[in-house]
């Protein structure tokens, strides 16, 4: 940033830039991520008069390093595609399926080897039922894992088909070197061949793996695409606030995208006793951490149908109304809506026991707008000095 500008104008030159999640480096540099990587949004930051100087942006284009490396690896994947008939061929509708019969035919694969060719295997007694019991394992863990959301099943039964996946493709080409010097196909171009058919398909399978696990995100979160020496002072700040004590010193910093979920999280540790419990209505399990409070109701959060049954919610209520729970924290965009439909008991609950006291909206990122509800029954012992909420903890 320009000389002379104060800590507040910084503040208010990066939010009118949309400029997210920012860490100090010294003096007048600061590191962000930018939330509109439009061209014409980053041209106009670096004509800005308030910005001195810039690191990760191609100035000739107008995008972020990292923008240049993705727009290179897409063109890569489309040319690819083109020549398999597919232009889409990488894309995450195609991961999904290719991963899951996959994980299908692998088993089926082993079973097929042991069957047909289990007289030529390795002499050693104890492989082929030590496969068997493998392969067997695959499909009772596809069975199990592979449902709905499948993106987020499908690494539970990774461990196992990796395992029988390695020893089938060892199994199949230590079959083709066994073929007879006289057969029409040369042993060698059957080795030849089979290695060629393995390359491809592991390639798939690793591209499809890391189309699911947004490898290029977690590759631009740790700032190696921007360079080395960003990429360790990253490293190195990372490590100073593992540091941190309490750890909720480093969670929803002013400037980040969940400093609201970070303020909320603050009153509710600054607000309870260690023995009170914390109910959370979606899936943030990291607040229970951070806060260093337990979750209610016997369950750390209710969501995408689990404990929905009739039984499931009474029992969730009756531990709910034994226990001293202050503070219960809802998805305020579902909670009278997909919440209220399927957990009906609990939403019943919730709105005869607490109240409403505030509403906070994040500032982008995916954590959804939050209502905070407190205990009719609890006492407040003051308010809280910067939410103004009511505190229940001396």
């Amino acid at each position: 940033w320009a000389d002379g500008m104060t800590e507040a104008e910084i503040r208010a030159a990066a939010t009118s830039l949309r400029l997210v999640d920012a860490r100090h480096e010294a003096d007048q540099t600061w590191r962000y991520l930018l939330a509109d990587p439009d061209p014409a949004h980053v041209r106009a930051l670096l004509a800005d008069e308030r910005v001195m100087d810039t690191s990760g942006i191609d100035r000739s284009q107008g995008v972020v390093a990292l923008a240049t490396l993705r727009a290179t690896l897409e063109r890569f994947a489309a040319r690819v595609g083109r020549l398999l008939g597919r232009s889409e061929i990488f894309h995450r509708d195609n991961a999904v399926p290719w991963l899951y019969y996959l994980f299908w035919m692998v088993p089926l694969a082993a079973f097929s080897l042991v069957l047909t060719e289990g007289r030529r295997l390795p002499s050693r007694p104890a492989e082929v039922p030590l496969i068997l019991a493998a392969a067997a394992l695959c499909v009772v863990t596809n069975f199990l894992f592979l449902r709905e959301p499948l993106p987020a099943r499908l690494a539970d039964a990774t461990a196992v088909t990796g395992v029988v996946s390695a020893w089938t493709v060892s199994g199949i080409r230590r079959r083709l070197a066994a073929v007879p010097p006289g057969a029409a196909v040369s042993p060698r171009t059957l080795r030849h061949a089979s290695g060629i058919v393995v390359a491809l398909l592991t390639t798939l399978t690793l591209a499809a793996a890391a189309e699911l696990g947004s490898v290029g995100r977690v590759l631009a979160a740790t700032r190696w695409p921007l360079g080395p020496s960003l990429a360790m002072a990253h490293a190195r700040e990372h490590l100073r606030d593992l540091r941190l004590e309490p750890p909720i010193e480093r969670f929803g910093r002013p400037g980040s995208q969940r400093h609201a979920l970070g303020e909320v999280a603050r009153y509710v540790r600054d607000c309870t006793r260690p023995s009170d419990r914390l109910m959370v209505t979606w899936f943030a399990p990291e607040l229970y951490f951070y806060t260093e409070r337990r979750f209610a109701a016997g369950v750390a959060f209710l969501g995408e149908g689990f404990f929905s049954s009739e039984r499931d919610q009474q029992l969730a209520v009756s531990r709910l109304a034994s226990q001293t729970v202050p503070i219960v924290l809802v998805a305020a965009d579902r909670h009278d809506g997909t919440f209220r439909s399927t957990y009906p008991v609990v939403h019943d609950y919730l709105n005869r026991a607490y109240r409403v006291v505030a509403e906070f909206r994040p500032e982008g990122g995916s954590d959804p707008p939050v209502g905070v509800l407190v205990s009719k029954r609890a006492t407040a012992a003051g308010v809280h000095q910067t939410m103004g909420l009511p505190c229940f903890r001396s």
